[in-house]
């Protein structure tokens, strides 16, 4: 068996474990507005306006996903709605890795691929969102697809054509696929003896034929349902927020959470510039210099933080490391041709590197959260992944330390399901179902919960986070050591103020 024979099979036997492992896991409990997809899903199944009011209510992500989920659901009528949306993501993984694999040839990578595939897919992100049944990894993998096929589709209209239509889909899924279309036009404008002037016409003419899909939506959209792109309660929360402290702070969110995820190899990647004593104590006291500075200087939004890791961190330390690990991504841009053994190479990876440039820098025009990156993370493991950094103990370690991450986060959500279940069936039981707002249960059972649309106002119970004095029940879900949640059951005027997430 030659080496590249070995090669191939371990990385499709790498997308196959992944793929295979989160199809086996969509019966874990629904989180994080799971629920709207998959009431989304339904809408068209039944037409019941009240679920179409409950997804604009509670969404800001376009109908392309809950529309996919009803055509699939049809030809897979055994599996719910929550579940087709879940397959949907687990697919991902197949997406993502041929496009990874098609990557690692253009750029002429000398690696195992089953290692750079095996640290792509358990990366912390890409996992948890790969078993959620929203419209987050799905879009993420199908524009990446997309835009692999573009980089080769000099000699095949076919493939052209493949090209354009997933990412005419992509976009109809998730809007921010859009801004990786700069990646497309790089290629295309700096390929060897290009005319300028030609290639900015193909570029244009491409882009025009991928709109088509996102703009027929849009159209039919305002036709049916009355708004533009999104529902007008959601156009000031997602829309531009042009000043200039707000937009240096999600620059410095964006390159800190790119550089925290590609840990330990972005670390590896710094740590090899500091060879002597010297070297050593600068870095040393740039480091604590530049971590004070975050402390007291960078404030993040709570969605560029980690979720259940959020109890245990203090925001000032969060402020502080994101500000080092911004400076750290400055400190890797510096190297990204270095690894480019050819023109070619170092074309495409050139070409990555200032498209996801252009992607963090509008992303940081409006309101900022980490799932956005799963746009341009797998790309940003070319950038760190050498040779030299993929070895059996680097790699062992990054796959212990991500597999652990990944079982407190999945613990994690379990106890959020379970606890959710559990506290709705305490409700229920009491009798007070119909007189509860779902409070704090709203991501996690708001289907369960009648009349969202027109609030709470009329409601006298309400559902919060924690162990409460005043509750009238409490539940929870300890399932592991460092992982419990708690809810409360209280009167409404007894609860605190508090906002829902919206994505």
């Amino acid at each position: 068996m030659t080496q590249t024979s070995s090669y191939s099979r371990g990385a499709f036997l790498v997308i196959l474990i992944a793929t295979l492992l989160h199809l086996s896991l969509i019966w874990l409990p629904g989180i994080n507005l799971e629920w709207v997809f998959a009431d989304g899903a339904k809408y068209f199944e039944c037409y019941d306006p009240v679920l179409l009011k409950h997804y604009f209510l509670l969404e800001a992500n376009t109908l392309g996903m809950p529309f996919l989920a009803s055509v699939l659901h049809r030809v897979l009528p055994f599996l719910g709605q929550n579940a087709v949306l879940r397959v949907f993501s687990g697919s991902s993984f197949l997406l993502l890795g041929y496009s990874l694999l098609k990557l690692y040839s253009l750029l002429e990578r000398d690696y195992n691929p089953a290692v750079l595939l095996a640290v792509v897919f358990l990366n912390p992100l890409i996992w948890t969102f790969g078993g959620r049944g929203t419209a987050d990894l799905f879009p993420a993998a199908l524009a990446l697809f997309a835009i692999t096929l573009f980089w080769q589709a000099k000699s095949s209209p076919v493939r052209l054509a493949m090209a354009i239509t997933a990412y005419g889909i992509a976009i109809t899924l998730k809007f921010h696929a859009a801004l990786l279309l700069p990646l497309v036009g790089l290629e295309i404008l700096t390929r060897p003896g290009t005319n300028i002037r030609k290639a900015l016409l193909h570029y244009s003419f491409i882009v025009a034929l991928i709109l088509v899909i996102p703009g027929a939506y849009v159209i039919v959209v305002k036709h049916l349902y009355g708004f533009w792109f999104t529902p007008p309660a959601f156009r000031a929360i997602h829309g531009a927020k042009l000043s200039l402290i707000s937009i240096v702070m999600n620059m410095i969110g964006y390159a800190g959470y790119l550089s925290l995820l590609l840990v330990p190899y972005s670390l590896s990647a710094v740590w090899e510039r500091v060879n002597t004593t010297r070297k050593a104590l600068i870095a040393l006291v740039a480091t604590f210099a530049i971590f004070i500075a975050g402390v007291y200087g960078v404030r993040l939004g709570a969605e560029m933080r980690f979720g259940p890791l959020d109890a245990y961190i203090n925001p000032r330390i969060y402020s502080g490391a994101f500000l080092v690990f911004a400076a750290m991504f400055i400190l890797l841009s510096k190297d990204i041709l270095l690894d480019a053994t050819t023109p070619s190479a170092r074309r495409y990876i050139l070409c990555m590197f200032l498209g996801i440039v252009i992607f963090v820098a509008i992303l940081s025009l409006t309101r900022p959260a980490q799932r956005y990156l799963l746009f341009v993370l797998p790309l940003a493991y070319f950038f760190v992944m050498t040779k030299g950094r993929s070895g059996k103990y680097i790699t062992g370690t990054t796959i212990l330390v991500y597999v652990m991450l990944i079982l407190f986060i999945t613990l994690s959500q379990v106890a959020s399901g379970a606890v959710a279940q559990n506290m709705v069936q305490e409700i229920n039981a009491r009798g007070l179902l119909d007189d509860t707002e779902a409070g704090y249960l709203m991501g996690n059972a708001g289907n369960r919960f009648s009349d969202q649309v027109n609030g709470a106002a009329h409601k006298h119970y309400t559902v919060i986070a924690g162990n409460s004095p005043k509750a009238i029940v409490t539940v929870e879900s300890h399932p592991a050591p460092l992982v419990r949640k708690v809810l409360s059951l209280v009167r409404y005027e007894d609860a605190p103020v508090t906002t829902h997430d919206s994505r």
